[in-house]
């Protein structure tokens, strides 16, 4: 199910990342253009990392971005969310003995 967004490239669909904005007819979320334009990367230079995207896709993206700055910033915190419960998960598997050396495991997680 589609969901139009007021915007020319940016759609929703419940059945592609949850409903998280996206470019039209692509898995390309809002969220991942935008946290490449964070990371210094100007929109004509995005398209090196998403070159099946337009220049006006991106640009329309980053627009949308700024209408909706608090939703996205929302995608954003809970991806790094994820991302960081599953280092901590994974940083775990690897010190099956961190119930008897705590200190060491953590110490040695923090190179991996």
């Amino acid at each position: 199910m589609t969901a139009k967004t007021g915007s020319r490239y940016v759609t929703r669909n419940a059945e592609i990342l949850s409903g998280e904005p996206i470019i039209t007819e692509t898995r390309a979320s809002v969220r991942a253009i935008v946290g490449l334009w964070r990371m210094g990367i100007m929109p004509e230079e995005i398209l090196n990392h998403l070159p099946h995207l337009t220049l006006a896709q991106v640009f329309d993206a980053l627009s949308f971005y700024l209408d909706h700055q608090i939703e996205i910033n929302a995608y954003i915190a809970l991806i790094s969310l994820m991302q960081y419960d599953l280092y901590n998960l994974e940083c775990s598997a690897y010190h099956p003995y961190e119930t008897l050396f705590p200190r060491l495991a953590s110490e040695s997680c923090r190179d991996i």
